[in-house]
């Protein structure tokens, strides 16, 4: 979600748009164990886990539902015959012992038949299960990222770059692995109970009872030595998780790194955690070693003394040989199900926490919820607008905005100048509607912003920010992305306002070059231009420049404000600037101090009252003429 501003200011969700890159741990295999570990407890009896199996139904649908009971039964198919394989090889022993060659012969091959059977069926049930775990993936992460993208600015800037895309991937997996799980439950059940059959048909009630107690004393054993497992997995995995977090960062911030010769510093901490991690990985494996060793114990106690009961039935019922067999191989087949029986326990409080921090993200209101406003803006054409007597506080004991009042006529330009944390790009988002303001009242050809739709609004609006950020696409994709729809000729003309042409004749692929991770491969002025473009091509009705030339020459900064001029003509624009000879032209400018007005009116008029602009007017000079007697 690190574009989302870009995506609300061009009121473009939905677009088709592609956004990639939800942050480090995108597949299942690397973050989503170690948030299980550290939540699942918290989740269990959360009201929102009784949730988790709805909203799984509901984003599988009776199509894929449909699927899955077939598949599941294919599955269950397997399991069945692998049930009753033993049974012919059984058959194959006693016949084979009363000197039936054909009938033992026929015997094996049931036998291998069956084996074969038990594979193939949950193989041809493979590929229609991976394209329900692939639909189901499509389901939920439409569904979430749709929701997502709907939430408040506010949610936003409270989120840990990648946090939520990490959420969300996490949770998607989670309920593809609990439908995977949970389907595959009836197959382990056959297995089981076609044991605990047949062994209470070859052998009386007391047989059963041992053969139960079996199965819950190895499950309880596997359940509580996994305790133990996952706690020395969570403390390893931090460690992990640290030395991840430090990689990440530090190739982030690569510049950083360089420009203060850190590599060596970084390297030292990165060492010094792969080491704790390794540390706790070993306590891991000796904790695993010591479960495992747990189990064989059961296990071994448990089959020595199921036959030796079987052994003693045998003699006093003179039952054949070959139960025996059937002891032995039932005894080994079941201990792969019950394992997996456990699994499945531990993967539903696994997953179902990964599910519920999901969930959680579509409990919060959207900004439509929030912000139930449904007018359309009246009329085309520029907009007018109206602030009035507007507070704004980011701090309640520190007011942004105080008491801020203007109005733009259509087809005017307002200019906002004034020192640095004066509360000027402030007002640039309350306009649109990125924050509330705590009092006061926006309007746009007299309609209260609360009473508009958040979409029209926002699509009638365009924002050229201080800090232009791109997606990491081709820079024409960039400048397409306000209107997806735009005709060829149109594009090249933004392109052409907005000064790209040389630019683009720079670039190794042109117009087609990838501008990489938030235009990174491009300069501070260079951007700048790719987003005044795209600003440009969606052909607002007000466009917001937040100090769009900052980072452009002088020369290059007023011959791209001509063609703005020229390409935006009859369009209102609010402008904040730093540099005062960019805004010289504006109808009405605005000095703002401490969020506050504190002169208005034209240039000319601000310099022949000598106040505060008039200053800041001969400063900028002074320093523009130092400027130019430097030395090159």
């Amino acid at each position: 979600m690190k574009n989302s501003n870009v995506v609300r200011a061009t009121g473009l969700r939905g677009s088709g748009f592609s956004i990639t890159g939800c942050g480090p741990f995108d597949s299942i295999e690397s973050g989503w164990f170690f948030y299980f570990l550290r939540g699942a407890e918290a989740a269990k009896g959360s009201q929102m886990m009784k949730s988790v199996p709805k909203f799984i139904l509901e984003a599988v649908g009776p199509r894929l539902l449909g699927l899955t009971v077939a598949t599941t039964a294919l599955t269950a198919l397997g399991a069945l015959f692998q049930a009753v394989a033993p049974l012919a090889l059984g058959r194959a022993v006693d016949l084979f012992s009363h000197a039936d060659a054909a009938g033992s012969t026929l015997a094996v091959c049931l036998y291998v038949g069956l084996l074969g059977a038990a594979r193939l069926a949950p193989t041809i049930a493979t590929p229609f299960t991976m394209s329900v775990e692939r639909r189901l993936v499509h389901a939920i992460s439409s569904k979430v990222y749709a929701h997502a993208l709907d939430l408040p600015y506010a949610y936003h800037l409270t989120r840990k770059t990648g946090e939520l895309g990490r959420t969300i991937s996490e949770g998607v997996n989670a309920c593809r692995h609990l439908l995977s799980m949970v389907s595959g439950l009836l197959p382990m059940a056959i297995e089981i109970v076609a044991a605990a059959g047949v062994l209470s048909h070859l052998f009386d009630a007391s047989m059963l009872a041992a053969y139960t107690a079996f199965v819950a004393l190895y499950a309880a054993t596997f359940a509580i030595s996994a305790k133990g497992y996952r706690e020395t997995a969570l403390l390893a995995l931090e460690q992990d998780g640290k030395a991840s977090n430090l990689f990440i960062e530090s190739l982030l911030n690569f510049e950083t790194v360089k420009a203060f010769v850190a590599e060596r510093a970084v390297m030292a901490r990165l060492r010094d955690l792969f080491d704790q991690a390794e540390g706790g990985w070993l306590r891991h494996s000796a904790q695993g070693a010591r479960n495992q060793i747990a189990l064989t114990v059961v296990f071994t106690l448990s089959f020595g003394g199921i036959f030796a009961l079987a052994v003693k039935r045998l003699e006093t019922s003179g039952g054949p040989p070959s139960d025996l067999l059937l002891v032995a191989l039932y005894l080994t087949q079941v201990v792969r199900p019950i394992e997996h029986f456990t699994l499945v326990w531990r993967e539903v409080i696994r997953s179902g926490a990964q599910v519920e921090r999901m969930l959680a993200i579509l409990t919060e209101k959207t900004e439509a919820e929030l912000s139930p406003g449904g007018e359309a803006l009246p009329g085309e054409g520029p907009l007018s607008v109206g602030v009035e007597g507007l507070l704004y506080s980011h701090h309640p004991d520190h007011p942004t905005l105080r008491e801020v009042s203007f109005v733009i006529p259509p087809g005017r330009t307002l200019a906002i100048v004034g020192p640095s944390g004066g509360g000027k790009s402030t007002l640039a988002r309350l306009l649109f509607r990125f924050h509330e303001p705590q009092r006061g009242a926006i309007r746009f050809d007299g309609v209260p912003i609360e009473d508009l739709n958040l979409r029209v609004l926002r699509g009638a609006l365009a924002l050229v920010p201080q800090d232009c950020v791109l997606f990491n696409e081709t820079l024409v994709d960039n400048i397409r992305f306000a209107r997806p729809g735009a005709t060829r000729e149109e594009i090249e003309a933004a392109m052409s306002a907005a000064g790209l042409n040389d630019v683009v004749g720079r670039l190794p692929q042109g117009e087609n070059t990838i501008v990489g991770e938030r235009g990174l491969r491009l300069s501070g002025g260079e951007k700048q231009r790719v987003a005044i473009a795209r600003a440009l091509l969606k052909r607002p009705r007000l466009l917001v420049l937040d100090e769009a030339t900052s980072a452009l020459d002088t020369r290059t900064e007023r011959l791209i404000q001509e063609r703005i001029a020229d390409v935006a003509r009859g369009v209102t624009r609010f402008v904040v600037a730093h540099r005062l000879s960019t805004v010289v032209e504006a109808d009405e400018i605005i000095v703002l101090e401490e969020g506050a007005i504190v002169e208005r009116g034209s240039h000319d008029a601000l310099l022949a009252a000598d106040g505060c602009y008039a200053k800041m007017w001969a400063a900028q000079r002074r320093e523009d003429a130092e400027a130019a007697l430097e030395p090159a």
